[in-house]
């Protein structure tokens, strides 16, 4: 892969060759591989990196997954009432449920419930549109019960996937999709046989664009079934992936080759990591002078980010104002 600082790309790739630079990193290191200066990198990411860009004035990174309602979870108490959270929500904390009805024409914002009025919303046996939701654990349970089709949209603050090499074994690539035999899902087949080894019924998959800004196409998607080593059955209808250019990034949710942050975050982030692999090298000087320079460039970038109809505005000054001359300020 081109690691060239000119192409819109920003990836896991770019990253190791950034920080081994800034640190002076030989490839060599025993201690230092690929996946531990990843590693470093993506702490790097979720401590700073996301909290900077939200200060910066475009607000929360707000992800949304959609959940159709036949993947509702079945129990002795809510058969087909519940849902699972987004597994990479921050702190499982979301924004806003909104159902949509089995044509796509109707949305509704479901009402959160507070646990002491619960009770009060609690039939079992009802069934509808949902309009009011509360959480349980790690599941979201809507009032009354889905009597239709349609999808429950889950928007919430999604957390930086853990970097790793774009490899085989970490990322396939999208060869087809089509309908598989029971609907609403979707089978996906890829191109090489060794792509996410290990993928098992139950884990959930990210599907993301080839190109920048690598643009989430299907997020936590859960994996129904794998015919064999090169097709993965995932609870996603064809029709969500109508428009999917082949070539499409497959991958394991909460995992990624891309860095999903703006390229203008790129320098800070290489130098950041590189302050941190310097501490615990014991170069402290190398360390503060990599510090010093993400803090400069985080300012900058700042800056940049931030919306000018937030900042001051300048006053307006008329040099000739009669008022000014009259105070003696002319």
């Amino acid at each position: 892969m081109a690691t060239d600082r000119s192409g819109l790309a920003w990836t896991s790739t770019h990253v190791l060759s950034d920080v081994r630079r800034k640190a002076s990193l030989p490839t060599t290191s025993t201690d230092w591989t690929d996946a531990v200066v990843l590693c470093e990198a993506t702490d790097v990411l979720r401590s700073f990196a996301g909290w900077a860009l939200s200060q910066g004035g475009e607000g929360r990174l707000v992800s949304s997954l959609d959940r159709p309602v036949s993947a509702a979870l079945s129990s002795s108490y809510r058969d087909g009432g519940e849902f699972l959270l987004p597994p990479l929500a921050v702190a499982h904390t979301i924004d806003s449920v909104v159902h949509l009805n089995d044509l796509g024409t109707t949305e509704i914002r479901l009402t959160r419930l507070d646990a002491a009025v619960q009770s009060d919303f609690d039939s079992p046996g009802t069934e509808g549109d949902p309009i009011a939701y509360a959480l349980v654990g790690d599941r979201i349970r809507v009032y009354p019960r889905p009597s239709t089709g349609g999808t429950l949209r889950i928007s919430y603050q999604r957390i930086h996937p853990d970097l790793v090499a774009d490899t085989v074994e970490n990322v396939g690539t999208l060869a087809s999709f089509a309908a598989a035999p029971t609907t609403p899902t979707t089978l996906l087949t890829m191109l090489a046989p060794t792509a996410i080894t290990g993928v098992l019924v139950g884990d959930t998959l990210d599907l993301l664009s080839a190109n920048y800004p690598y643009v989430p196409l299907v997020v936590s998607a859960e994996v129904l079934s794998v015919p064999d080593a090169l097709t993965i059955e995932i609870d996603q209808p064809v029709a969500r992936l109508t428009g999917f250019d082949i070539g499409a990034r497959i991958m394991r949710a909460g995992q990624s080759p891309y860095v999903a942050l703006p390229l203008e975050l790129r320098t800070c982030v290489a130098e950041k990591t590189a302050a941190n692999i310097l501490r615990t090298l014991g170069d402290l000087q190398g360390m503060q002078a990599s510090e010093q320079a993400a803090t400069l460039e985080l300012s900058r970038v700042m800056q940049m980010l931030s919306p000018r109809g937030k900042r001051d505005k300048p006053r307006a000054v008329n040099p000739y104002s009669h008022l000014r001359l009259r105070l003696g300020r002319g």
